[in-house]
């Protein structure tokens, strides 16, 4: 892997969490309740420019956990017997499991 694509990656593994914290301070004052003249209507559901990063942070923290999942599983990076934990730990604790990943697994492997 390129350096390039590991600082990719790496970027990929921190955004979500940034984003993340970015939206704690805010996400209270988000409506999530629909005014009642509009009970059945369609509704944005990520209303305004906070909701929008709501809606980019999950989409990243998906999309990074694939893609890192998917290498633990095809690497060389990862040992045989340590394919499953880490394919586990990406799922299921996959916003804060990202950044150690990319950390241990990634970043430090030898570049091409």
């Amino acid at each position: 892997m390129t350096k390039a694509s590991k600082k990719l990656l790496g970027l990929l593994s921190f955004v979500p969490i940034v984003l993340w914290l970015l939206n704690l301070p805010v996400a209270p004052f988000i409506p999530v309740e629909a005014p009642p003249d509009r009970l059945f209507t369609t509704m944005d559901l990520f209303p305004g420019l906070w909701g929008k990063v709501t809606l980019a942070a999950g989409v990243l923290g998906f999309l990074a956990a694939l893609l890192l999942g998917i290498s633990s599983f095809m690497g060389y990076r990862v040992p045989k017997d340590r394919r499953l934990f880490w394919g586990i730990v990406l799922i299921f604790g996959s916003l804060f499991a990202l950044p150690f990943y990319w950390w241990f697994r990634v970043w430090r492997a030898p570049s091409q």
